[in-house]
């Protein structure tokens, strides 16, 4: 018979660091949880990525689709200057 006490109740320690009480019989050393920091990393990447790609839209919605040439022909070269 299994009393209240001897069942461990998880703190907010262990919620932020992934580690999980597991009273079951199928938890060992092998098993892993991310927890909730691993949930935060992922979804803030997540926003990142969503933020990068409307931004880098925007960007792209500006240049036009074709770049005026007769204006870097006309260009003199001073380059060439013996």
């Amino acid at each position: 018979m299994v009393t209240a006490s001897a069942v461990p109740t998880p703190t907010s320690t262990s919620l932020l660091t992934g580690t999980t009480v597991c009273p079951g019989a199928n938890c060992n050393d092998d098993t892993v949880s991310p927890g909730v920091l691993g949930f935060a990393v992922v979804l803030l990447l997540g926003l990142a990525v969503f933020f990068l790609v409307r931004s880098f839209r925007k960007h792209l919605a500006r240049v036009p689709p074709q770049f005026d040439t007769s204006r870097q022909d006309e260009a003199p070269h001073s380059e060439a200057k013996p």
